[in-house]
């Protein structure tokens, strides 16, 4: 979590009370909620980790899609720019309160084939919205991020190999503008919020890039099924979750063209995971949970290389 002169800083900034802010979370713990009378979302980065134009880039990529009437959180400026810098390095961009609540996935009359389906839908309409568009701001492709050019010399001799030949058959995929295109790259149920006449609203579009597009429904499908306990019961989820998103997908969309990836972006993804975890985690600071789960992870992929089990398919053509 953020010091809290950081906090007092861009609530100056901002004038708007300290008093009454709250951390909503981030993979870092640097989004916060600010002016309770009249919320305001407030992202905060380091120019060491982001520059000006990625950030830009988001942000066009954002009011482009909420200006073609996804429902999408809408950056705000501030003083007349998106981008508004603060001391030590960092800067922060701010964002209007979405209504909504984040999915339970314990309740039923949420957690349901309805949601599946609506989750499918605002993706297949992200993605046709994506065919054709054209930014001011660059933003990268999949193997430019930084995961693909670290050393991965602390990790099984089995799983380097296996990341590899991932990267390497990559490259040799087809990617016509039909299947590749500006992705969400995160879009979890966590990166949802439901409101109270059951609409979605997308969140969080710091991992968007050039991808395809069946990376971004993988993701999607391999975060939605780790709700259920590994085994047979989360292969028949995973299938039963998969129809109903794809079906939504496809009435977003249009067609499903490139979707037969699926199933090998959901194994990547897995191992994805576990890297993207390994490197980027501050290893000091995770609990003892963290690391088994972690550990788990590493001991599943050493066993299997598939995510459910070798021989289950989730996309059926």
């Amino acid at each position: 979590m953020l010091d809290s002169i950081v906090i007092q800083e861009i609530c100056g900034f901002l004038q708007c009370p300290v008093e009454g802010g709250k951390c909503l979370g981030g993979y870092n713990n640097n989004v916060y909620e600010v002016n309770p009378d009249n919320p305001i979302v407030v992202k905060i980065l380091d120019r060491a980790s982001i520059s000006q134009e990625q950030i830009m880039s988001e942000m066009e990529w954002m009011l482009y899609l909420s200006q073609h009437n996804m429902n999408v959180v809408r950056p705000v400026e501030v003083k007349g720019t998106y981008v508004n810098d603060i001391s030590n390095g960092l800067f922060f961009v701010t964002y209007e309160k979405a209504e909504g609540r984040h999915i339970q996935l314990r309740d039923p009359e949420v957690w349901n084939s309805q949601l599946f389906r609506q989750w499918g839908h605002a993706m297949g309409t992200l993605h046709a919205l994506a065919v054709g568009y054209t930014p001011k701001h660059s933003r990268g492709q999949w193997h430019e991020h930084e995961i693909y050019h670290r050393d991965l010399g602390l990790l099984d001799l089995t799983l380097q190999e296996r990341w590899k030949e991932y990267h390497l058959h990559m490259h040799t995929l087809s990617a016509t503008d039909k299947e590749f295109g500006l992705i969400h790259g995160d879009l979890h149920q966590h990166n949802l919020l439901l409101d109270p006449q059951h609409q979605l609203t997308v969140l969080d579009f710091g991992d968007s890039e050039y991808n395809w597009f069946a990376y971004d429904a993988a993701v999607a499908i391999y975060h939605a099924v780790h709700s259920v306990e590994a085994g047979e019961s989360r292969r028949e989820f995973a299938k039963r979750f998969t129809d109903c998103f794809m079906e939504g997908y496809a009435q977003g969309k249009g067609d499903t063209s490139g979707m037969h990836l699926v199933d090998f972006f959901l194994d990547f993804r897995h191992l994805y995971s576990y890297i993207y975890h390994t490197l980027f985690s501050d290893i000091d600071k995770l609990t003892d949970q963290q690391r088994m789960y972690l550990e788990n992870m590493r001991v599943s992929l050493v066993r299997d290389s598939s995510f459910l089990g070798s021989g289950c398919k989730v996309f059926l053509a």
